[in-house]
């Protein structure tokens, strides 16, 4: 089978388990969950390792430890804390990965890309509060660092302005949408929409990150 037909037959794989996985937490089917939730990472790991032309370490140190991740949060409560720290890591190499792209810089962007990131920080901080408790820091600091991956993504859109750069603050931003969700719906005000879309929103939050790596490893 040739690179391109594997990078496809792993890309249908991946929205199949991701569908599956969807139908498995709307229908609350826990053994599909627990099936095809760690595959869709498997899938997409397996399809950046068939289609890279340099497979850069960092980046599949992220994948396997948002793999990991999803492993934890299958236990929402036992395992919670390492599910954070598992995705805290994924998300240290996401902000180091886009920092190692080159390109122009600018003062004025960065202080424009920090704003809106800064207040939905604070926002989302003085909702969860009440009910953190000791969970108060943890959750803090994950707000945190994925604020600055909003950041650093928003910063090298408007620094380059291309197609890699929409798609992956597309993915920063699906990626904190999915993250917020979880956290409003643990601690703030549970609904039964958030599951699905913490899953749907994840799930395309990592394609589009990954086709933004493979774009600008092929550029």
């Amino acid at each position: 089978m040739s690179k391109e037909r594997l990078g496809n037959t792993l890309t249908w794989i991946f929205f199949i388990v991701t569908a599956l996985d969807l139908i498995g937490v709307g229908m609350d089917i826990h053994w599909l969950e627990l099936i095809c939730k760690p595959m869709i990472m498997v899938s997409l790991m397996a399809f950046y390792w068939v289609v890279s032309p340099r497979r850069r370490k960092l980046y599949l140190a992220a994948l396997f430890f948002s793999l990991l991740g999803d492993i934890f949060l299958l236990d929402k409560e036992g395992l919670f804390l390492m599910g954070i720290g598992a995705f805290l890591i994924t998300q240290i190499l996401f902000i180091v990965l886009v920092l190692s792209r080159r390109g122009p810089f600018s003062k004025s962007n960065l202080i424009l890309s920090t704003i809106p990131f800064l207040i939905y920080l604070v926002l989302l901080m003085r909702a969860l509060t009440p009910k953190l408790g000791d969970l108060f820091y943890p959750v803090l600091i994950y707000g945190s660092v994925i604020s600055v991956f909003g950041i650093t993504a928003l910063n090298y859109h408007l620094n380059q302005k291309n197609a890699n750069s929409r798609i992956l603050l597309t993915g920063a931003i699906l990626f904190i949408a999915s993250d917020s969700m979880i956290a409003l719906n643990k601690f703030y005000s549970p609904h039964m929409i958030y599951p699905v879309a913490i899953m749907l929103t994840y799930a395309l939050a990592q394609y589009l990150i990954c086709h933004s790596m493979l774009m600008e490893e092929q550029s």
